[in-house]
């Protein structure tokens, strides 16, 4: 089985499971406005929001950040160094002749 029929397969069975879901909602009557609105909701959602910007987002940041950093001024140094020898080079009498 290919990776591509594995994966439109999951979206189906995913797709389907939470139009069941909203179904099931809709036939018992259950207002998602009004639990959204509550406070108890928003308070886990606040909470929820915490752990992840504090968590996961900003260590993220700090660790990309430096390896951003870190590598562009491996790369930057390359650069120099190459600026340097080409262009502080001394030429020799034969590549003045053929320049």
């Amino acid at each position: 089985m290919s990776e591509d029929s594995k994966s439109r397969g999951l979206h189906v069975h995913l797709g389907g499971l939470i139009i069941v879901i909203i179904i099931i909602l809709i036939l018992f009557k259950f207002d998602i406005k009004s639990e959204i609105d509550s406070p108890k909701f928003q308070k886990n959602i606040s909470s929820l929001e915490s752990i992840w910007v504090n968590n996961i987002v900003n260590p993220n940041k700090e660790r990309t950040s430096y390896l951003f950093i870190r590598f562009t001024q491996k790369e930057l140094e390359k650069v120099q160094d190459n600026f340097n020898k080409n262009v502080f080079k001394v030429l020799s009498d034969e590549e003045i002749n053929y320049y």
